[in-house]
């Protein structure tokens, strides 16, 4: 996401989508994109961007200083096939900050103090992203049925971490499918080793 210490908040914000990212423009300035699938193309204020998989530049004509984001999109291999083990082994991305400055923002989700039984809940109910199995028909019922445990339960568990991390970086998560895929494949935050040890796959 976008540090509040170098870039007003208003400026912009990512949500995620099924197919990559979208950028939803805030009523401050316009916003021009660079990609190979607009071209070079300004947007206009309170606009929806699509990014796709590959390599976005987003800068702002309007402000008085430059501002210049780099946005990468990359698909990410669920399983290794060699050693049947999750593949990420991937550098986590840092935020550009001044050459004299030495610390760098992370994504907020690293931040989010999760209980053992949240991280067990959560991890049940994305266990099909972590293992890389089909999406079950209804993600609340089956992971509250595997854990043992009631639907409304889940529910409340599931929805008040959505609310922490939609207070905390900013966002509007809003569908179960873009939570997971928030908590498990953009900040790892949830691992399949929060996964109960009965949930856990054969293969690790």
């Amino acid at each position: 996401m976008i540090p509040n210490s170098w870039v007003p908040r208003n400026l912009c914000r990512f949500v995620p989508a099924p197919m990559g990212w979208i950028v939803q423009l805030g009523s401050r300035a316009r916003v021009r994109v660079v990609n190979e699938f607009v071209g070079d193309h300004v947007f206009g204020c309170h606009a929806l961007i699509a990014l796709q998989e590959g390599k976005s530049t987003l800068t702002f004509p309007e402000l008085d200083e430059l501002i210049q984001l780099g946005v990468v999109i990359q698909s990410l291999p669920l399983v290794d096939p060699h050693t049947e083990e999750l593949a990420w082994d991937v550098p986590e991305l840092q935020d550009a900050r001044d050459p004299g400055e030495v610390s760098s923002t992370r994504y907020g989700a690293h931040r989010l103090n999760l209980t053992t039984t949240q991280r067990q809940r959560i991890a049940a109910t994305f266990r099909w992203l972590l293992v890389g199995e089909p999406a079950p028909a209804n993600l609340l019922s089956a992971a509250a049925s595997a854990l043992g445990i009631g639907q409304p339960a889940l529910t409340k568990t599931v929805l008040a971490v959505r609310d922490r991390v939609n207070e905390e970086r900013w966002l509007n998560l809003e569908s179960l499918d873009q939570l997971g895929h928030y908590l498990c494949h953009l900040t790892r935050t949830i691992t399949i080793d929060d996964l109960p040890a009965d949930l856990a796959p054969r293969w690790r």
